[in-house]
């Protein structure tokens, strides 16, 4: 036996007989003291830390404290802590309980030291494991009210997330926010670093986003991040590190849900947290690459050359002053080649691309193989590689970046990394690029199978899937056009994620945007070219996709604006509960996203909480029997009950094909219409629209105008109208010999919806008969957004009223806007036909203000407005009838769809451009102050497609409602108005067959 085990075994048996007989003479005596000091040589050298050692001599001098009176007492106690305080910092059970507060407390200013080392350094697991065993350790032996115990648990709080980054195991990821979150919640006010700790606990809930896109997460991240920037007294050194995080989580977030907002709010935190940074800061460079992080993200959206420049300058600042050992530095290199990229996009300069290169590259040398960066930084260098093929041409960039992308997805997808969809769709899109070089089939088949699994991947955005979707369609469209359907059909299904709910509606339409209306349009034509199924099966299919890739927002509105009618009667307090739910999340949805300050928060969360809530209620309202549906869309049958009053046709304008889906009671049928070309169909709507304007311009050929206008609406039947009649002929759907003429609705969706299909046709044919070459003379026509809106406004059940009272709004004049004379007029003479009318006018003792007209409109059931009509071809939801109060109370789109109008039946919109759609982008949405109307309850709209005569105006609608009239009892059936609205367009027709312009702008839209 060792000296060092006699001694040792000497030692134990004296602590062993303290403890057997609760005598601790056996520590006393002067030879215990002699083989103690002895011993101690062994516990620490400069070798080895002998941990057996230490601990049986720290109970030694433990057990003499307990003997011994003070000073003496304090002096062994002082001993025994020094010997176990390596024990205790790795991990030793059996220590005195006495000693364990001490031993905790001493142990933290080395922990701390341990921490700094384990953030700041690279460090592998071992290192990242000791740093939280030792935080845990010590916060498990801090009682709750001690100094350091809340910043201990934030300690750990950091270790473990420390090590989730290295290891990535998400358990460490999960105990980091609950910790944060503990603290957060439970810390006294009068404590001092709330703010540090609300930052803690912003920071691990945004990368828990990051791994799960749980979106609850990130708002959540936000809301603790401006908590931390509140409560941040004006002397806190790391203020600037709150702002700059919160920046980051709001940059984030603008990136999942595109709400403008947040862009703004990020980029003014980041700039205040480099304004506010304390000199020489230690995080002085990340400061700095956040802010060019977010200007970045402006420039992405609004295309400022000031905000790229700045960026590059700001990245390439960050390089050259942070030190190789920063352990960001080869995420600021990656960042540089990225910015350096962009900033080549703007100056074409080769030496931006070369850079952007070596930045890229010495990103990816400086991250170890496993390491979950090295992916990310591998894509920015097949971006900068791809950049240079394309502007260059040298084919060696392309199979560089195929081979680094392909390493790249390998290391993604051995990590389950975050953005291993984002690693795949590049890939994908390299694969398809060098395919379109060679015409390799192996790596179009490559491309096409890695974007069908990154399009299939739930955890990746919406908006991610959808671009990566649309890609495939394209690249599979020539020999697989089923495949392609298929991709797009994904697609389309994903985009109610894309703008959900919780969005204010700007944010909405700029997220639905981006995609436009091409990638419904091009569904559509695949599904029709696939020839694996059967016609009908084509058609129908066809026909879901047209329902589900159009007006996105108006079907999101509908389906929570159903008839609550039953519900009120069978659950009143749940119905209560509904409406007044559904009416707050319609609320400040005319705010299009622009900058905010910090502390106004946007009301994003607010929506989001909001939005859940709708589902929750929807849940509960689904529960009970016969409400099982209630909210939902409807199903297809019900759908294709629509057509048992007459046939809804709807068209579809692509780059690959045209065609007309007509949906009659036999089911669905597709007209193909090759004559319908996509360019053909944009050149005649800018022909169409020109004429327009100079059809009423006083240094104009009008006549010349007018001309066109004809050829155009000639153009329209020969290409669209004819072949769609000559269908439904043969369908049996215009019977011959009848008094009556048949009706068609009209589901134009896109480009068509800019052009009048219902006058489409030869109206300068001499000596016209029924059944001539005009869709007037054929068909009586209505419109429609879509199917699901038609059966919306059949469904409306007015509720009863004793004395329902017409509404006339006459706006002859309007501050800032020119006279409308002939107002005053067209009111004089509605007076007449509709019976004791309540009437708002600029002038008169009931003014025609926002809110008088929404409280009339509460009441009335026929409701007519003379006046202006504004459309905002930016922003369509804040087009808007222009009232005496329009300055500061528009009624705008957004302001009409709000409204819930149970008596609602008829709105004769006689204002300029009221079914106009507005942003091209947008064209699908069909958002206007027509379906504004349709959306708060009125079944019947009339509409204008453009600006109309004021004049003409006044005798159009009074003929209008005479024929509205036309029955037994002489009073106005709204259930008539779109028979009544084709015999007035039909005699103005006659009256002034040379003008379309004068009488072709009139629509009717509803049941």
């Amino acid at each position: 036996m060792s000296v060092r085990d006699a001694l040792l075994e000497s030692i134990r048996a004296r602590l062993s007989e303290v403890v057997v007989t609760g005598d601790r003479s056996p520590v006393m005596e002067q030879a215990a003291i002699g083989d103690a000091m002895k011993l101690m040589q062994y516990g620490v050298n400069e070798t080895v830390v002998d941990a057996d050692v230490l601990v049986a001599l720290g109970w030694f001098y433990f057990w003499r404290s307990q003997e011994l009176p003070e000073p003496r007492a304090e002096a062994e106690r002082g001993v025994a802590l020094q010997l176990l305080a390596i024990p205790f910092v790795g991990g030793e059970q059996l220590l005195p309980e006495p000693l364990l507060l001490p031993l905790a407390e001493s142990a933290i200013p080395g922990a701390t030291k341990m921490l700094v080392r384990t953030l700041r350094t690279p460090v592998g697991v071992r290192d990242a494991a000791l740093t939280v065993a030792v935080w845990s350790r010590i916060t498990l032996h801090l009682p709750e009210d001690h100094v350091a115990y809340y910043s201990g648990l934030g300690n750990l709080g950091l270790a473990w997330r420390r090590r989730w980054e290295i290891a990535g195991d998400p358990v460490d990821l999960n105990c980091a926010v609950e910790v944060a979150r503990e603290i957060a919640e439970t810390l006294p006010a009068c404590r001092p670093g709330r703010a540090t700790y609300w930052f803690h606990l912003s920071t691990a809930l945004h990368l828990r986003f990051e791994q799960g896109e749980d979106v609850e997460d990130l708002d959540d991240a936000v809301e603790a991040g401006r908590e931390a920037v509140r409560t941040a007294t004006d002397d806190d050194r790391d203020r600037c590190l709150y702002l700059t995080g919160l920046s980051k989580v709001l940059l984030t977030r603008y990136a999942r849900t595109g709400d403008r907002l947040d862009l703004g709010a990020a980029l003014q935190t980041a700039g205040e947290a480099i304004a506010q940074a304390p000199e020489r800061h230690p995080d002085h460079t990340m400061l700095l690459t956040n802010h060019a992080n977010a200007l970045l993200a402006r420039y992405a959206t609004y295309l400022e050359a000031d905000d790229i420049v700045e960026a590059a300058r700001t990245n390439r600042f960050v390089v050259r002053i942070a030190p190789r050992t920063h352990f960001e530095y080869a995420r600021y290199l990656s960042n540089a080649c990225e910015v350096l990229r962009l900033l080549f996009a703007h100056t074409k300069k080769p030496q931006d691309v070369n850079e952007a290169i070596e930045y890229g590259y010495r990103a990816v040398r400086a991250t170890p193989a496993g390491e979950p960066e090295r992916s990310t930084y591998q894509i920015g260098l097949v971006q900068a590689l791809r950049d240079r093929f394309d502007a260059l041409g040298d084919f060696g960039d392309l199979d560089e970046a195929v081979t680094v992308c392909r390493a790249a997805a390998r290391g993604a997808a051995q990590l389950d990394h975050p953005d291993q969809a984002m690693v795949m769709s590049v890939l994908g899109s390299v694969l398809q690029q060098r395919y379109e070089r060679d015409g390799t089939s192996e790596d179009r088949d490559e491309a096409l199978g890695v974007w069908e699994r990154t399009v299939a991947m739930r955890t990746a955005l919406p908006l991610l899937r959808v671009g990566t979707a649309r890609l495939a369609a394209e690249l599979a469209a020539p020999s697989e056009p089923g495949r392609a359907a298929r991709f797009l059909e994904q697609a389309i299904l994903l985009l109610p994620e894309v703008a959900p709910r919780r969005l204010r509606r700007g944010d909405q339409q700029c997220a639905l945007g981006v995609h436009g209306d091409r990638l419904t349009a091009d569904a559509i034509a695949f599904a029709l070219s696939d020839t694996g199924v059967s016609a009908p099966e084509r058609a129908s299919r066809a026909l879901r996709l047209a329902e589900a890739g159009r007006a996105i927002l108006l079907a999101q509105s509908l389906d929570i604006r159903g008839d609550v009618t039953e519900l009120r009667v069978q659950h009143p307090e749940l119905a209560e509960e509904f409406v007044d739910l559904r009416d707050r999340l319609d609320e400040d949805t005319d705010t299009v996203g622009a900058s905010a300050a910090v502390p106004g928060a946007p009301s994003h969360s607010a929506r989001l909480r909001l939005a859940k809530e709708m589902e929750v209620i929807l849940g509960r309202i689904r529960a009970h029997d016969g409400f099982a549906r209630f909210g939902l869309p409807p199903t297809f049958d019900e759908l294709a009950a629509q057509a048992d009053r007459g046939p809804v046709v709807t068209l579809n304008v692509s780059r690959h094909r045209s065609d007309a889906l007509i949906l009659t009671p036999d089911g669905v049928t597709a007209c193909p219409l090759p004559a319908l070309a996509y360019e053909e169909v944009a050149g005649r709507i800018g022909q169409f629209h020109l004429a327009l304007v100079a059809a009423t311009a006083p240094d104009a050929d009008r006549i010349a105008a007018q001309r066109m206008l004809h050829e155009v609406l000639e153009w329209l039947w020969e290409a669209a109208a004819e072949p769609v009649l000559t269908a439904l002929d043969a369908l049996g759907q215009l019977p011959d010999g009848q008094d009556t003429l048949p009706h068609v609705w009209w589901a134009p969706g896109g480009m068509l919806g800019l052009l009048p299909l219902h006058a489409a046709g030869f109206h300068r044919d001499p000596g016209r008969v029924h059944g001539q070459r005009t869709v007037l003379d054929r068909v009586v026509s209505s419109y429609t957004p879509t199917i699901r809106a038609l059966r919306h406004a059949r469904a409306r059940r007015p509720a009863a009223t004793d004395r329902p009272r017409p509404l006339i709004v006459s706006m002859s004049t309007t501050p800032g806007h020119a006279p409308l004379p002939h107002a005053a007029r067209e009111t004089d003479r509605l007076r007449a036909v509709l019976k004791d009318p309540v009437v708002l006018s600029a002038s008169g003792e009931r003014p025609a203000t926002a809110a008088t007209v929404l409280a009339q409109l509460e009441h009335c059931t026929i409701a007519h407005f003379a006046c202006h009509g504004v459309t905002e071809l930016t922003d369509p939801s804040q087009s808007k009838l222009l009232l005496q109060d329009h300055a500061e109370t528009p009624l705008t789109v957004s302001a009409l769809s709000r409204a819930d109008l149970a008596h609602a039946q008829l709105a004769y919109l006689s204002a300029c451009r009221t079914a106009h759609p507005g942003n091209p982008r947008l064209l699908g949405e069909a958002i206007h102050l027509t379906s504004a109307c349709q959306l708060a309850g009125f079944s019947h709209v009339i509409g204008t497609m453009w600006t109309i005569d004021d004049r003409l105006a006044a005798v159009f609608a009074e003929s209008f409602y005479t024929h509205l009239a036309d029955g037994p009892t002489g009073t106005p059936v709204p259930a008539r108005a779109a028979t009544a609205l084709h015999r007035t367009v039909k005699e103005t027709r006659d009256r002034f067959p040379a003008t379309p312009s004068l009488w072709a702008g009139y629509l009717h839209s509803g049941a």
